[in-house]
């Protein structure tokens, strides 16, 4: 008799260590999500195409236009592109991808994830800091 109330009582304890072990796999599982979402970065998300509104304010995206086949086909994490008369434009799937992709030409700029890359020097450095400066600023809360 006391061999089956020993067994009841550890099938008992086994079964409330497995319901509390599984809550606390579900607790940090929704805390880690918590946290992805709200720490987030929104310019993540930033379509190039997006761009193409503002072709004719910023001489950096004169002739705006979609290359990403072009642009992307043998550049690692590169899943967008678009080419302009001055300037080609990026982006990748991580930063790290961009920061390597960068780090590859003396004449571009990172922001983020996306990297713009300019071509010859017909743009003066006002120009080259007006587009920086609206990449930089596109999708975020200042």
């Amino acid at each position: 008799m006391q061999l089956a109330v020993n067994r009841v009582r550890s099938q008992r304890a086994a079964l409330i260590a497995t319901g509390v072990t599984a809550g606390v796999a579900i607790t940090a599982m929704l805390a880690v999500l918590l946290v992805m979402m709200t720490t987030r970065d929104t310019r993540q998300d930033i379509d190039l195409g997006d761009f193409a509104h503002s072709s004719s304010q910023f001489r950096a995206l004169n002739g705006y236009e979609e290359a990403t086949e072009k642009l992307c086909s043998d550049v690692a994490g590169c899943v967008q592109g678009y080419s302009a008369t001055y300037a080609s434009y990026r982006k990748f799937s991580s930063i790290d991808d961009a920061v390597a992709f960068a780090a590859t030409s003396s004449s571009s700029y990172r922001s983020n994830w996306i990297v713009i890359e300019y071509v010859g020097h017909s743009l003066s450095e006002g120009d080259r800091a007006d587009v920086q400066e609206y990449f930089d600023s596109t999708a975020t809360s200042e």
